[in-house]
């Protein structure tokens, strides 16, 4: 459930230990457990914009979209310029389809009321998904051109996030759109003051957030070295920058569903560079490993995927390169596999051990670690006679007729 505590309220303190207590629950798992709470504060306090809101979403979170909607319409008779219920009334329209009443409440919303980072995407996204892109992309504009100065550089980074992720609609039905990177170039340059890291970043964060076309990827590489880059040089070794590139980059991935070996092993690299902490390392390197040896039985016979992934996820490539062109260009195969193999069994912890024996199976793991005990153990070469009981030259601890003597006979 949201906090509204910053408003005035109509509320009892039953209600708002009611309120509280919801405050608390996991709004996925407890979703029915939510609405009773919220229901009974609802009948203690009816006229409570914090228990209405929080009662709306509820219900429309669990699809009870007409519940939602009657709640929001009564509440802007109470609070006609509650952003909040505005807001969330034009979200409920937008989940019942009735696409032409959340469309003017949300563009009566973006016109009068104060803006919000989340106003704009939900605006944004709502929209695209109903292919008004005209009207997002005039209702965009409209903010950028005819605000002297943002207070908070949250709006025009959402704003420009949103009129790309337009932009990149437009290029996946080829159609003509005047929003290029030349005009963030000229309005950065026009508007100085919003230069900095943050701003940038917060971009590309908010594009990462939302559902995009495959072409964002283009058009953001773009803004990065038309602009960007030039406006603040050290940009691209910024760990925060780079991380918000890479999980782009990751959710185009995801919301085009380009998954395959290649993207799988990006993922977690991903994961596992910028997203990586005590808990969590020792299963991301097992994946880590997992994924090179799904790689070695088939980056040789999709090439193509591997062209096609350099040109498309340029900074994911970047991060993967290395051992991707290993095996591409291996002379022996089998060899540069066990040298992996042998590599991540000497180094890996106790605990990540644990895990590769819990995920690989049995039989497979017995043959990881055969590879490595020939390694550490090579057979030697037998020269002159050997008494049958001795023990075996090539180190195994058996005798020598009951080992490599077999082989000789």
């Amino acid at each position: 459930m949201t906090k509204y505590e910053s408003l005035p309220d109509n509320i009892t303190p039953y209600a708002k230990t009611l309120c509280d207590e919801c405050e608390k629950l996991d709004a996925e798992k407890d979703s029915d457990k939510i609405i009773s709470v919220l229901e009974k504060a609802f009948a203690d306090s009816p006229e409570s914009y914090m228990v209405m809101l929080g009662l709306a979403v509820a219900y429309r979170k669990s699809g009870s979209f007409g519940r939602s909607i009657k709640i929001l319409e009564n509440a802007t008779k109470i609070y006609p310029d509650n952003i909040n219920i505005l807001h969330e009334l034009a979200n409920s329209y937008a989940e019942r389809k009735w696409n032409k009443k959340a469309l003017t409440q949300y563009i009566n919303c973006i016109r009068n009321h104060t803006l919000s980072p989340g106003l704009i995407q939900d605006f944004s996204e709502f929209c695209m998904e109903i292919h008004e892109n005209d009207i997002l992309n005039d209702q965009l504009l409209n903010i950028l051109e005819n605000t002297d100065k943002f207070s908070d550089t949250d709006i025009p980074a959402m704003c420009f996030a949103m009129l790309y992720s337009n932009a990149s609609e437009y290029m996946a039905i080829n159609k003509e759109t005047i929003i290029n990177t030349d005009y963030f170039d000229t309005y950065i340059k026009n508007h100085s003051y919003l230069i900095s890291a943050d701003f940038f970043i917060d971009i590309m964060l908010y594009l990462a957030e939302s559902p995009n076309e495959p072409e964002i990827l283009s058009i953001v590489n773009c803004m990065i070295d038309v602009t960007m880059q030039k406006q603040i040089p050290q940009i691209t070794t910024h760990t925060e920058f780079l991380a918000a590139r890479a999980n782009l980059e990751v959710s185009n991935i995801l919301f085009n569903n380009d998954v395959n070996t290649l993207t799988i092993f990006a993922i977690r690299t991903v994961k596992r560079k910028f997203d990586c902490d005590s808990a969590n390392c020792d299963e991301l390197d097992f994946l880590i490993f997992k994924g090179k040896i799904d790689l070695i039985n088939s980056v040789r016979i999709n090439a193509t995927d591997v062209n096609t992934f350099k040109i498309k996820y340029i900074y994911l490539w970047s991060l993967i390169s290395d051992e991707v062109t290993k095996m591409i260009t291996a002379s022996d195969l089998k060899k540069h596999t066990e040298d992996m193999i042998c590599s991540f069994l000497i180094n890996a912890s106790t605990e990540l051990i644990a895990i590769a024996e819990q995920n690989i199976p049995q039989k497979e793991f017995m043959a990881f670690r055969s590879i490595l005990k020939k390694r550490q153990n090579p057979q030697k070469t037998i020269t002159g006679k050997v008494p049958p009981n001795a023990p075996c030259p090539c180190g195994s601890g058996k005798k020598y007729k009951k080992c490599c003597g077999l082989l000789k006979r």
